[in-house]
């Protein structure tokens, strides 16, 4: 009886890799499972945005040209500012943000960061551009 109670008063011992590697032998290895498909989805849509904001402002630099400067090119301080701000922003993000995850936790994180780009994205949506011109 004593044998009894004592299986169930140990704790639960977590599977270590190489057991679920064993485990999921006779699966192909083209073949993923669920909690996979779920990772890669969430890799790949933040590789995605942030290819997206790295890669797009070149387009904009071209369009605040035409829109600015009547397709003359923009001056060299303003297209060089804008540029290196959008790699220095996204490096000091990356920072924050993984500073943040450790502390927080990445669930928490990942919400927060996703409502910070909703909200951006929105802005810029709404953004008045009427009569912009670089004369004032």
């Amino acid at each position: 009886m004593a044998s009894h109670y004592a299986a169930a008063d140990q704790p639960t011992r977590k599977a270590k890799l190489e057991e679920v590697e064993q485990d999921d032998s006779h699966r192909p290895p083209f073949i993923l499972s669920r909690p996979e498909i779920k990772l890669l989805g969430i890799a790949g849509v933040g590789f995605f945005l942030d290819a997206y904001d790295l890669f797009v402002i070149n387009p904009v630099a071209t369009m605040l040209q035409y829109r600015l400067y009547d397709g003359h090119s923009l001056p060299t301080g303003l297209e060089g500012f804008m540029k290196a701000g959008a790699n220095i922003g996204s490096v000091i993000g990356q920072f924050l943000f993984g500073y943040l995850a450790d502390a927080w936790g990445r669930k928490a994180v990942y919400g927060k960061e996703l409502e910070l780009i909703i909200v951006a994205t929105i802005l810029c949506l709404t953004t008045p551009t009427g009569s912009i011109s670089p004369n004032g």
